[in-house]
């Protein structure tokens, strides 16, 4: 029997890449783990299967992004996560450069406040957890902006606002395919990551690097 835990080649890879995790970082995860099926029988973060799998699927496949999302915000991006949810794949991320500045987005408000109670008990630091529609948002920022975006519902209604939403040189890190039309060519460069990880098997599905030309 197979048991769930990130597998060792998986943390090579990471560290090949640059982005090895410490103990502390392995904590921070092993919590925030611990928080989803915590409160998942209260507010249904994950899938009842999905609960047996997610250090092999979701914690991987959410730290695959680590080197995409460490480079847009090393440069002084701001990191927002649309739809957060249970917190992939914003709390494997944070959990693993707890520095990052991380916003959420989650508009339902128990699920907004179960995600706060998640980041204090994984000791992920500063969290922001905005209650709201991304549709109703806040002013842009100052400065560019990363966007995240993992299991956001009807991409196909959410993408087309997140392109109306970006200036030039914002960026979202989206983990399927684009949905047609909502990125045209001559304002979106779109571009597939091809890293460590992309033929790996550890990244559920394709990533591909948007930036507001």
């Amino acid at each position: 029997m197979n048991v769930d835990v990130l597998p060792e080649e998986f943390l090579r890879l990471l560290e090949q890449a640059g982005y090895p995790l410490d103990a502390p970082a392995l904590q921070r995860l092993q919590g925030h783990v611990e928080a989803v099926r915590h409160w998942n029988p209260i507010a249904s973060l994950v899938s009842e299967p999905a609960l047996e799998r997610l250090w092999r699927e979701h914690v991987a496949d959410s730290l695959t992004l680590l080197p995409a999302l460490s480079a847009a915000v090393n440069v002084g991006a701001t990191w927002w996560d649309i739809g957060s949810g249970g917190g992939f794949p914003a709390f494997s991320l944070k959990a693993a450069r707890p520095e990052l500045p991380l916003t959420c987005w989650e508009r339902a408000e128990k699920k907004a406040d179960i995600l706060r109670k998640m980041a204090d008990s994984a000791r992920l630091g500063e969290v922001s957890v905005v209650t709201d529609q991304f549709s109703n948002r806040a002013p842009h920022p100052k400065g560019t902006v990363v966007l995240t975006a993992r299991a956001v519902e009807r991409p196909e209604r959410m993408h087309p606002i997140f392109a109306g939403f970006m200036r030039p040189g914002d960026g979202f890190l989206c983990q399927r395919e684009p949905v047609p039309g909502a990125f045209p060519p001559a304002l979106f460069h779109v571009e597939q990551v091809e890293d460590a990880f992309a033929t790996s098997g550890f990244r559920r599905g394709t990533l591909c690097r948007i930036t507001r030309r």
